[in-house]
């Protein structure tokens, strides 16, 4: 008994953590109780709008609107944040169903990471790092109204060759 290896992690989650022989205390962080779920659907862009990769890139992969309703990044960011206003005196779980691009930019917009211009190929690459049906959690916290990422909120699904597991380093990349 007494020569039992100990669980790696044997305090509570998030209140501290084993590193070599020594035990750090991590930040408790007090949460708002707002929760954000976006979800991969089903439908691929170059299938359903074949014409837009073509039209919303240029042949060196740099995006290029070519209307004036399709900025980088600030109709997600507009759309967000009045949906998030509507709701913020109540704590409430919100669900987006959205494409792979849109969990990137919806995530990197509410965890003040910079937006990133994607290639034409690392735009049709996507699929890879958000595959169908997964899921992406943030919650908010008390400070400054920051979201943070709940990872494996939900177990990712897998079936034969199949799996709805995100990759977090992409997602988290900086």
């Amino acid at each position: 008994m007494a020569n039992e290896p100990q669980p790696q992690n044997a305090s509570p989650e998030g209140q501290s953590e084993v590193k070599g022989d020594k035990i750090q205390e991590k930040e408790v962080v007090e949460l708002s109780g707002r929760r954000i779920f976006l979800v991969r659907h089903g439908e691929r862009m170059d299938r359903v709008f074949p014409g837009w990769l073509r039209l919303g890139f240029t042949d060196l992969g740099a995006y290029r609107p070519y209307d004036l309703n399709m900025p980088l990044r600030a109709r997600v960011d507009a759309a967000v944040n009045m949906i998030l206003k509507l709701h913020e005196n109540t704590k409430c779980n919100l669900l987006f169903v959205v494409h792979a691009p849109t969990i990137d930019a919806i995530g990197r917009s509410l965890m003040n990471k910079p937006a990133i211009g994607l290639s034409n190929y690392e735009l049709s690459k996507m699929g890879i790092h958000f595959p169908y049906a997964s899921v992406v959690a943030l919650e908010e916290t008390n400070t400054n109204g920051k979201w943070q990422l709940m990872p494996n909120v939900l177990p990712p699904i897998s079936f034969l060759d199949f799996s709805n597991r995100v990759n977090i380093n992409f997602f988290t990349r900086s």
